[in-house]
């Protein structure tokens, strides 16, 4: 395992070796001076002027507009940077600062989060789907679980986007996985704290609230007592507003003389949720810009029509998922599902997302790589793949081709899905038709009885192999044309217009796909019944 880590370390380091977001280009550079002036800003001026406009915090040179925990994360490095690089974080001299140094600070500091958050929690998560999997009677061989493993620390969007890009994605990813792991033991405090610091360090993490939100409200709902009822709301209510209240509070105490603690507040608030910007900034793999190329929206309705359309879309969006997670008590495996789903919804749908946002289905997606190497290995590259364009502007072009090309080299190596332990036992009995066989069908069954016509296609794995291999041949076209095919002068940005209509095709799929799946999974109840008679089973046997 820990051999596993370090593979995972030294990957990071080598992608931190290539370029960063706005490496060399004033005036304004991009994320990585974002992050840098960040950490001089929180040590150089007085806490209630973080979020303001004043004579000494320019908002509109890379103004904070990250939740507060976040602007406490930069405090830490930046005192840290003071002792160790202090040119680094010298307030109006160090703008674009890009020394060696420099650039090794920053890039120490996102590992360093990584070995003490985003590493041990998604080793912790993808032990969880193993122990799920086992429990539902499958079986994975040692060499998949180190694979599978491995492929979940290194997750190729995430890797370019917080080594290479430069951003610290994983910190918010990690606790919000974790909260969901807690929540999924019934630790619902405990995860619901964790789930409130993600929040508080990435706003994109609302993307993930519809779950909580909901799988919470389903525990209390269910309680056998008004009173138990009322008292697990009060927890719950008492533990989200005490842990927003601990990180909030500094900006009320110690606000700025021409401020109130309101109005500090609102300024925070206000920074955080932008909607001037407009729907979408860039091109971005989602409804509203593939629609745009069409029907462009934001010529022919205001930005609060705008905003309550994509409001609506989202929620339509949400319902499947919300409506599973009220109705049955879900696995941890489905909670996966569910996030995967939600913020899936987000992207594809609400207001003002960014090409980067689609970390946030990535992440919960990387542990179900056991379900099927072969469809979350091509989630995993169509999400990388929608954020080419990006990746370009940062001179990731040979990063991006090695990470992918890892990451499917090492699904390769899986054995394939999960099969049942019997089947397992007997393997060399079996021989290669048998296990061919489990691996064709180990998805029909149930799904086909509850879903009809359309689970019979998903669980029909040809099928799947089909759509996949389309969609894969469609990237692959792509990306030769970008390379051999200069575009017109006429459409300098035809290829990332190309690449964010065709991600959003397939990211639509993949959604109805995740629904069906979620719905399909069975229930925790269903399990603990499958357990238990199969045990009533074994005893009457002895």
């Amino acid at each position: 395992e820990y051999l596993v880590w370090a593979i995972a370390v030294l990957l990071r380091v080598i992608v931190g070796l290539w370029g960063y977001s706005g490496a060399g280009v004033a005036p304004m550079y991009g994320d990585f001076e974002a992050q840098r002036h960040w950490l001089e800003i929180t040590i150089a001026l007085p806490i209630g002027d973080w979020y303001r406009h004043t004579a000494s915090n320019d908002l509109q040179y890379w103004g904070l507009d990250y939740p507060p925990l976040t602007a406490y994360v930069s405090y830490v490095f930046g005192m840290i940077a003071k002792k160790v690089v202090p040119a680094l974080v010298t307030l109006f001299e160090s703008r674009g600062h890009e020394s060696e140094n420099g650039k090794l600070f920053m890039r120490a500091s996102v590992i360093a989060l990584d070995i003490v958050l985003l590493i041990p929690i998604m080793t912790l998560v993808c032990k969880e789907v193993l122990a799920e999997l086992r429990r539902s009677g499958k079986s994975v061989s040692i060499s998949d679980r180190y694979v599978s493993h491995f492929a979940c620390l290194t997750i190729p969007g995430l890797l370019l986007i917080d080594h290479g890009h430069f951003q610290y994605n994983g910190v918010c990813l990690a606790l919000a996985l974790l909260g969901a792991y807690l929540v999924s033991k019934d630790n619902d405090i405990l995860g619901s704290i964790f789930f409130c610091l993600s929040l508080n360090f990435k706003q994109m993490s609302l993307y993930y609230a519809p779950v909580f939100f909901c799988f919470l409200l389903r525990k209390c709902i269910t309680q056998p007592t008004i009173l138990s009822k009322m008292l697990s709301f009060a927890k719950l209510g008492i533990t989200v507003i005490s842990t927003f209240g601990l990180l909030w509070a500094p900006f009320c105490v110690f606000h700025s003389p021409e401020d109130t603690c309101l109005t500090s507040l609102g300024q925070v608030l206000h920074r955080q949720f932008p909607f001037s910007r407009g729907i979408f900034e860039d091109k971005v793999a989602n409804l509203w810009y593939t629609l745009s190329v069409a029907v462009d929206f934001r010529e022919h309705l205001t930005a609060q029509q705008l905003l309550a359309s994509s409001l609506t879309l989202t929620l339509f969006l949400l319902l499947p998922t919300c409506a599973y997670l009220l109705t049955r008590r879900a696995t941890f495996t489905a909670l996966l599902f569910a996030l995967m789903n939600s913020s899936l919804a987000f992207f594809l749908a609400s207001f003002q997302v960014h090409e980067k946002s689609v970390l946030l289905m990535l992440a919960p997606a990387a542990p179900l790589l056991l379900l099927d190497q072969k469809y979350f290995c091509f989630v995993q590259l169509l999400g990388c793949f929608t954020m080419f364009p990006l990746l370009v502007k940062d001179k990731l072009r040979v990063p991006y081709l090695a990470c992918c090309g890892l990451y499917l080299a090492l699904t390769c190596l899986l054995d394939g899905p999960a099969t049942d332990s019997t089947e397992a036992s007997d393997g060399a009995k079996k021989q290669t038709m048998e296990k061919l066989y489990a691996k064709l069908a180990y998805t029909t069954g149930d799904i086909a009885r509850q879903m009809g016509w359309l689970g019979e296609l998903l669980a029909i794995e040809p099928v799947k192999s089909v759509l996949i291999g389309l969609s894969a041949f469609g990237m692959i076209v792509l990306h030769l044309l970008e390379i051999f095919v200069p575009a017109p002068q006429r459409l300098p940005d035809l290829y990332a217009a190309l690449f964010s209509i065709f991600g959003a095709a397939n990211l639509c799929v993949i959604y109805l796909v995740g629904v069906c799946w979620l719905w399909w999974l069975p229930s925790a109840d269903a399990q603990s019944r499958k357990l238990k008679s199969e045990n009533v089973a074994v005893t009457q046997k002895d």
